[in-house]
């Protein structure tokens, strides 16, 4: 333990910022996670059904509503001036508040199509719009923080945020009534309060005038990237609405407690990226491509170990994350979860092309992994919804070669090592598939597997640590 707190005191301030930035990224992405053990077990399937249509719904109208904001141009407008923070968050937030308008609008007129087809109430669509403006708020705060190192705050917020979202949700149901619109108007609650803390503190920290040039270069560099959004929509939410459609609240729980047990590894990868993308920035700004190639490589490795172990450990987790009517998800679980790696990979592509501001090829890829995505899922979906999962990793596979290719006529530089990237992934494709043959064995095989992993990590150990030193040391000459 002291040399782990020698260790990191040692650290240069921006890996201190780095690792509390991830310790709340953890913490904010894991809450639906921690909770999926109570709720799966409270609540019917149906009513389960229902949380994850809110959570498909969520994702999809917030693209519509805030184009992302908090995502890419809040980080491209900090980057450049650090000093007009809070002019540049209240002025994309009016844009998020105008646009939050014209759908809550469109919601009330054609309110009888919305509900039948999200499988939502009207209620709950409102619910999903006011949290779009707030959750975004709450996103700018943290972005800001990040950008001035100033992490004890942000850790302070992220923990009480995270302990009321969980706690206040789980004593609703229990005291109040065992519905999934109790759970969601508690815990959205918690976010929606604490996004209009900040939007009041983004009003009175701000110059109080509205900028044209800001909303104007924000609309100019956001709206060519909606294609891109709806593609990724389409990409990562298009099954479980296919699915609600043909099947219902049943298949759809089914599908969805193993979109949130899979995303475990998403939490991991995408607080991996949010790391690594201040490193790699400052990297291409000084061409020291051969420290972005060896972390990346490095970081890929260990995710896939990561990933084989998550993979082969499936059955006991369902236990721990569901009731035992959802076993039968175990199938399910490891192709979503080998898409986690694609996904890894594809924000290493994608990244170069944002950083070049080559946004078009980002929309363009996505577009071509969205209209495989679709038509696979079109074809396959009614004739058996677990079909999904496979045709999602195949088209992240899609998807992550099309960031490829676009990254490549980008720039010609060595920054990745491409093929290896690719190889990996394919790997751990059959590798992690094929691991489900093991899963109606003794458990014993299984485990022997993951004590040799574990084993090989530590006699691997010093080259993991050297990563995190080649880090620590690009930061300090960054």
């Amino acid at each position: 333990m002291k040399k782990l707190i020698r260790y990191y005191k040692n650290l240069s301030p921006d890996l201190k910022n780095t690792f509390w930035f991830a310790v709340c990224a953890l913490l904010q992405k894991s809450i639906t996670l921690v909770s999926t053990p109570v709720f799966s077990r409270i609540l019917s399937v149906e009513e389960y059904g229902i949380l994850t249509l809110y959570n498909t719904w969520f994702t999809i109208f917030f693209y519509f509503t805030t184009l992302n904001f908090s995502g890419a141009y809040y980080n491209v407008l900090l980057a450049k001036n650090k000093e007009a923070k809070h002019n540049y968050a209240i002025n994309l937030l009016i844009i998020t508040g105008l646009l939050s308008s014209l759908v809550m609008i469109i919601i009330t007129v054609f309110s009888n199509f919305f509900i039948s087809f999200t499988g939502l109430t009207q209620a709950l669509l409102y619910l999903i719009i006011v949290n779009c403006i707030m959750s975004t708020a709450y996103s700018f705060w943290q972005i800001q923080q990040r950008y001035e190192k100033k992490f004890l705050l942000m850790v302070v917020v992220t923990i009480l945020f995270t302990i009321f979202s969980i706690g206040l949700p789980i004593l609703a149901v229990f005291f109040v009534k065992k519905t999934a619109s109790t759970k969601l108007f508690f815990s959205e609650g918690v976010s929606v309060i604490l996004g209009l803390i900040f939007t009041v503190y983004f009003i009175v920290k701000s110059n109080k005038k509205i900028d044209l040039k800001i909303i104007k270069s924000a609309l100019k560099y956001s709206l060519p990237l909606l294609p891109h959004f709806l593609s990724s929509i389409v990409l990562n939410q298009i099954d479980r609405v296919m699915i609600y459609n043909n099947y219902g609240y049943l298949e759809s729980a089914f599908y969805g407690a193993a979109h949130t047990i899979s995303n475990i590894l998403s939490i991991m990868i995408v607080v991996i990226n949010n790391s690594l993308l201040p490193f790699i920035y400052e990297k291409l700004r000084n061409k020291e491509y051969e420290k972005i190639k060896a972390v990346s490589n490095g970081v890929t490795v260990i995710c896939f170990f990561v990933l084989l172990i998550f993979t082969l450990f499936v059955p006991e987790i369902v236990k721990l994350f569901a009731d035992e009517k959802y076993y039968s998800i175990i199938y399910l679980i490891p192709p979503l979860s080998i898409g986690q790696l694609y996904i890894l990979v594809y924000y290493l592509f994608a990244n170069i092309e944002y950083y070049y501001e080559k946004t078009h090829f980002v929309t363009i890829a996505s577009l071509i992994g969205c209209l495989c995505n679709f038509v696979l899922n079109f074809i396959f979906i009614p004739i058996n919804y677990t079909y999904a999962a496979y045709t999602t990793l195949f088209s992240f596979f899609v998807y992550c070669i099309a960031h490829l290719c676009f990254m490549r006529i980008v720039t010609k530089e060595p920054i990745y090592n491409n093929y290896f990237l690719i190889g990996l992934c394919l790997f751990s494709t059959v590798i992690c598939l094929g691991s489900m043959a093991l899963y109606n064995l003794i458990s014993w095989i299984r485990y022997i597997i993951v004590f040799a992993i574990l084993v090989l990590m530590v006699l691997f150990r010093k080259r993991i640590f050297a990563l995190l030193r080649d880090a620590k040391k690009g930061e300090k000459h960054g």
